[in-house]
């Protein structure tokens, strides 16, 4: 039984019958081939379909589908213990066409139920002649279960388990079964981690079984026969036994060059084993340079994609620093039109600030010309004492009103502004934990995203989130601080403006009504001339009482004045707090553009990492193609001297034939010339004998 590439023609290949093919969606090729017993047959090739369990079930179903014998090449389809269950359950039915099975480069054994399935099918298959189990990952216990098929199969003719790891025991479980099995007539046992005591003994049951296998020559069998038995010649002359020495010399001579070719055709097939162990050791090597370039291929394979996976994640990478940089741009741009706003602000505060201050000035000199006037009008007004002293104690009672309104306000701005500036310095406390925090975080994991490529799109996400979550929050805060200026802006203006419009408004009413008392006076002045003198000694108090209401209004006035220094104190202490604020946005934009120049660097580094990958990668490549070259190189040398040493085996093995066929017809010319001779002589001697009687 040839190996399956050395019996294929490339004008044998034929496609598959229409049937075959509609059956299942896998890649069916048939060729016809010459199968045990001068029957033709086809050879259905599934090879390196990398197919699986799961396909199994459509390979039989298309091989069941043959009518004729068929031998199946299931080589490298990743076959498994489930799929060696399917094919035993094939083998298991009473007319399957299959004749031979290539199971090489699968993991049959890789569970040992796959093979023991198929040694079960063997002990009751009767039509199988050819397993292949190379590279199927075999251990002792499918071994010995394929012993104990074996010993009960006897149809099987050859079982190849080469590159397998059966071991010691699964050898001797073998040869244990090759002592009741007589038609296996070839067993491959390379590479199994075995003894070579075993293999040799292995062998020589297998020469016992091809020796049974093989029937006899009928020459060689007649030469046994005639030099064997013994023939009874009756007594003969001195002459006659000359001739009889003379026969006997030529027969031991043509025993002895029976016996040098004997010799001869015992180096020839030392010489064709030698050569076929070769070709086997050749086939061995180039299982493994093809192992090797599969392996090459699927580093290849993998490397392809490794390199596309990195592409795609640089380019994933780019994108998400190019979203960065454009946000970081759109708020940076943001920041500086809130700036600017917040600038435009303060000076219109600013501007009303001083707007404020300049209407104080003026209502404070026009209450100074006024208190002017009402000391040159006093002396007019001596004669309204008394009603001036009734509304003096009416406004005492408003000013110690209005006092203790300004107190509990001043109180409530006080609680108010400590509010805020607790409330401010909260907000700031936790925007620079956060600050930290998320600086901190994102120090981390700039520096994991130098050791782990695979994490950088997470991390870059995560950080991208805390960094709009702290941007966020930044706005929020800014935007929460901006109302709370805005609304203590407020409350300050309509305070003071209140309390500016409340103090015009009682000065206007006392000099509308001082006005209404002069006129009221100046008509009464007449009237009361008479009492002028009576009056001039109550004038003095009156003076005396109208000083102490002038000390008090100033000093009204000089609280007024106080307040207001306290409220531009209190605008500073914002103006100041508002720079801080500012300040602290420029660090936080310093910080921002700091990070950006590490993320730019990150970005670098990141970039020449890759070109680093790719040259590598390139250079791997490269370094791949020269070995499958060179490999592919050594396979076609390989296969040149394979076909090469079977030519000259098989011109060898013609030649020891013909040599053999020519000595053997020589042997047998001279045989029967010589029986032929012993014959005549010994019709001659009876008849000589005969006549002397006579």
């Amino acid at each position: 039984i040839l190996s399956f590439p050395s019996m294929l023609h490339p004008s044998s290949f034929h496609p598959s019958s229409p049937s075959s093919s509609s059956s299942s969606s896998i890649n069916q090729r048939v060729a016809m081939v010459a199968t045990d017993g001068d029957e033709l047959g086809e050879l259905v090739d599934f090879s390196n379909q990398y197919l699986g369990d799961d396909k199994c079930a459509d390979v039989v179903r298309a091989v069941k589908q043959h009518s004729n014998p068929v031998r199946v090449d299931l080589r490298g389809n990743r076959f498994e213990a489930a799929g060696a269950v399917a094919l035993a359950a094939m083998l298991k039915s009473p007319h399957h066409p299959v004749r031979s099975i290539c199971l090489e480069w699968n993991s049959v054994g890789l569970l040992d139920q796959g093979v023991i399935a198929l040694a079960d099918a063997l002990q009751h298959d009767q039509r199988l002649l050819h397993l292949d189990l190379r590279n199927n990952k075999v251990s002792q216990e499918g071994a010995r279960a394929l012993a104990d098929a074996l010993q009960r199969n006897q149809t099987l003719r050859h079982l190849d388990l080469r590159w397998n790891d059966i071991g010691n025991a699964g050898v001797l479980a073998l040869l244990e079964a090759l002592q009741s099995n007589s038609t296996l007539v070839a067993l491959d046992l390379v590479g199994n981690n075995s003894s070579f005591k075993h293999i040799e003994d292995v062998d020589r049951l297998l020469e016992r079984n091809r020796a049974l296998a093989q029937p006899p020559r009928p020459l060689k069998c007649q030469v046994e026969q005639t030099t064997n038995t013994e023939v009874e010649y009756p007594t003969a002359s001195p002459v006659d036994e000359e001739q009889h020495d003379q026969n006997a010399q030529l027969l031991l001579q043509v025993l002895g060059e029976k016996e040098i070719l004997e010799h001869e055709v015992d180096t020839l097939k030392a010489r064709v084993r030698e050569q076929t162990e070769k070709l086997e050791e050749d086939q061995a090597q180039i299982h493994l340079l093809r192992r090797e370039i599969e392996k090459t291929k699927n580093e290849r394979d993998r490397s392809q994609e490794k390199e596309s996976e990195l592409r795609s994640d640089v380019h994933a990478l780019k994108m998400q620093v190019d979203e960065l940089e454009s946000k970081r741009k759109i708020e940076f741009e943001e920041h500086r039109t809130e700036r600017a706003a917040l600038e435009r602000d303060v000076k219109l505060a600013r501007e009303r600030m001083t707007h404020q201050e300049q209407l104080q000035a003026q209502a404070l000199e026009q209450k100074a010309k006024q208190l002017a006037q009402v000391e040159n009008e006093r002396y007019s007004l001596e004669s309204e004492v008394h009603r001036l002293t009734l509304s003096l104690r009416s406004e005492k009672d408003n000013v110690i009103k209005l006092e203790e309104r300004i107190h509990e306000m001043t109180k409530e701005h006080e609680r108010s502004l400590a509010k805020a500036a607790s409330d401010h310095e909260d907000a700031l406390a936790s925007l620079r934990r956060q600050s930290e925090a998320t600086a901190n975080s994102l120090e981390g994991k700039i520096t994991l995203l130098t050791a782990e490529l695979e994490e950088t799109a997470r991390s870059m996400a995560a950080q991208r989130d805390k960094a709009e979550a702290l941007q966020a929050t930044i706005l929020q805060h800014k935007a929460s601080h901006e109302r709370e200026v805005a609304n203590l802006h407020k409350q300050t203006e309509i305070t003071i403006q209140e309390r500016v419009q409340r103090a015009m408004g009682t000065i206007e009413i006392q000099l509308e009504e001082m006005k209404k008392s002069r006129t009221f006076l100046e008509k009464e002045v007449e009237k009361h001339t008479e009492l002028a003198s009576r009056l001039r000694e109550e004038n003095v108090k009156l003076q005396q009482t109208s000083d102490q209401k002038q000390q008090e209004l100033y000093d009204q006035i000089q609280r007024h004045h106080k307040e207001i220094q306290t409220k531009h104190e209190e605008l500073e202490l914002a103006k100041r707090e508002k720079a801080r604020l500012d300040t602290r946005a420029r660090e936080l934009v310093q910080k921002l553009s700091a990070q950006e120049t590490s993320a730019t660097h990150t970005k670098e580094v990141y970039e020449t990492r890759l070109r680093e990958i790719k040259e590598t990668h390139e250079a791997k490549v490269n370094e791949l193609t020269a070995t499958i070259d060179t490999s592919n190189a050594t396979i076609m040398s390989l296969e040149r001297q394979i076909t090469r040493i079977e030519g000259e085996s098989a011109k060898e093995l013609r030649e020891a034939d013909k040599r053999f066929d020519a000595l053997a017809e020589s042997l047998s010319g001279f045989l029967q010339q010589q029986v032929a001779r012993e014959r005549d002589r010994r019709r001659h001697t009876t008849s000589s004998s005969l006549t002397q009687s006579e």
